[in-house]
């Protein structure tokens, strides 16, 4: 199962079109009945910029930084230059946190489902093996975030 939101024309994707405001931001929640994968691609080349599994009863914020946006207002003229994300615990604990710098081209938000359940405590490993750019995660476990390498 598959949901897609598209951050560059100031519309999302996810059986109805809807008009955003402001900054573009959502927060997606891991549970054992469907534990959740992130990904964040080019739309012209399908290349996946950033991923991430979240950890079973975890949330993940995500930030979409547009430039020159206002903050009530975003028409959606400029696509996302940076994502950022936090990793929390159910209860609001924050885990970690990293920025993403992206091409400045239409970039597409992909929410995968992975086999449920899966029971917490459980890391799931990354389909893909490439550089992290989150800063050490604290005493928690962390989520499998990549990001793909600069230049390729």
């Amino acid at each position: 199962m598959s949901l897609t939101k598209r951050f560059s024309g100031g519309l999302f994707v996810a059986g109805l079109l809807v008009l955003m405001t402001g900054c573009a931001k959502s927060t997606y929640i891991s549970t054992p009945e469907l534990p959740t994968t992130l990904l964040v691609s080019e739309t012209s080349t399908d290349k996946v910029l950033w991923s991430m599994d979240i950890p079973v009863q975890h949330k993940v914020k995500i930030r979409f930084s547009h430039p020159n946006q206002v903050d009530m207002f975003h028409t959606g003229a400029n696509p996302a230059t940076e994502m950022s994300w936090d990793l929390y615990t159910l209860n609001g604990d924050e885990i970690t946190d990293g920025k993403v710098s992206l091409p400045g081209t239409n970039v597409l938000l992909n929410v995968q489902y992975r086999p449920a359940p899966e029971q917490p405590g459980v890391v799931p490993v990354p389909a893909k093996k490439v550089a992290s750019t989150s800063k050490a995660a604290k005493a928690k476990p962390a989520a499998a975030a990549t990001t793909a390498p600069a230049g390729k």
